[in-house]
């Protein structure tokens, strides 16, 4: 039976929590992030309490899934007697983390410092003890290893749900840092160094490229969330492959950088955090090549290295946010998704093409050798 998942709160209506008491807090025995992530609060009748599902919104609408407690001795089970906000997940993934893992943290506006307990992840990272600390979530975390009760459960109703809906009042919450000018010129952010199936085969290309054009290189990992902040709010221009290091974006009151994104999907995340925060960002299609998903390549890194920096001498001309929106919507319509999908048909096609026809001249060759034999 799928699980009933509660309405997205709207805009104009503000974030609400609940005190449940005695509660149940069943933690997931999923370490991942995109799949069979199951933990859940119950309350003291053991009916699922909807808010405190992971939901997230795919194509087909919200889905969610919920533990089955059926059989569980509640008595026999630990019992934590401190008051404790319900946190969800805490996922070790950067933009994970900072989209749903924090999606209950605007609490703490209302209620000062609490102690969370969360169904995953733990103990947090460095990293993710410096985001905790500029969120203000500072007064502990339990991450339990099995199912516990809790005197006095507070579950918050989420701010933020993947993929596109965030309430204001979160978004307020979250725009906390405003780091001090400094001059960072043109960045690339680069996935070079991160794990094999993060980074694609022939970023470095583009790196070489960028780098001999005045480009600063930058590996978001080597750097503390906060000198990573102080670059997306003053570059002139932050670049990169799509990926989570432009979601700390969502952190900041008024990031100045421009965003070019070559992107590979459609996912909305990264859309709605640059209205949020009204950056100009520039979304373009085309850059990955169809190869295995164990080894994304780049096609023709080394052109898209020049279509970057001409983009960004393109704005940094537009002398108004008018023109700048039109050079937006000039790359955009170039390098569209729609225009990289037909691209990919082509390709597949081609790739399907070549594959017919070498398989039917290595019969043929069969054939003829098999008759000469004969």
């Amino acid at each position: 039976m799928e699980p009933q998942i509660e309405q997205f709160p709207a805009a104009d209506e503000p974030l609400r929590y609940r005190v449940y008491e005695d509660a149940l807090v069943v933690p997931t025995a999923n370490r991942g992030v995109y799949r069979g992530i199951d933990g859940a609060a119950f309350d003291a009748e053991g009916r699922l309490i909807g808010n405190s599902l992971l939901t997230r919104t795919w194509g087909g609408g919200p889905v969610a899934q919920a533990p089955a407690i059926a059989g569980l001795d509640r008595d026999a089970l630990p019992v934590v007697e401190a008051p404790h906000v319900y946190g969800g997940p805490f996922f070790h993934h950067f933009g994970h983390f900072l989209l749903e893992s924090l999606a209950r943290g605007w609490v703490v506006d209302e209620l000062g410092p609490m102690p969370f307990v969360w169904i995953s992840g733990g103990p947090p990272a460095r990293w993710q003890d410096e985001i905790l600390g500029m969120a203000g979530l500072t007064g502990g975390h339990l991450f339990p290893d099995g199912p516990v009760r809790v005197r006095r459960l507070i579950v918050p109703e989420i701010g933020h749900r993947i993929a596109g809906q965030v309430h204001p009042r979160h978004a307020e919450f979250l725009a906390r840092q405003e780091p001090p000018a400094e001059d960072y010129g043109r960045i690339w952010l680069s996935r070079s160094g991160t794990t094999p199936n993060r980074r694609s085969k022939g970023e470095p290309a583009i790196e070489d490229v960028l780098a001999a054009r005045g480009w600063r290189i930058v590996a978001p990992e080597r750097h503390s969330v906060q000198e990573q902040l102080s670059m997306l709010a003053h570059a002139e221009v932050v670049a990169g492959l799509q990926g989570s290091a432009f979601h700390a974006a969502v952190l900041l009151r008024a990031p100045h950088a421009r965003f070019i994104l070559l992107r590979h999907d459609h996912t909305r995340d990264f859309d709605v955090i640059a209205a949020m925060r009204g950056i100009c960002q520039v979304s373009l299609f085309g850059v990955r090549r169809i190869v295995e998903r164990k080894e994304p390549a780049l096609h023709r890194p080394r052109d898209w290295a020049r279509i970057v920096d001409a983009l960004a001498g393109d704005l940094a001309r537009a002398e108004s946010a008018e023109a700048r929106d039109a050079v937006r919507r000039d790359y955009e319509a170039r390098y569209s998704f729609e225009a990289w999908i037909a691209r990919q048909r082509w390709h597949l096609l081609a790739r399907a093409r070549a594959g017919f026809r070498h398989n039917l001249l290595r019969r043929v060759r069969r054939r003829i050798r098999l008759l000469r034999q004969g």
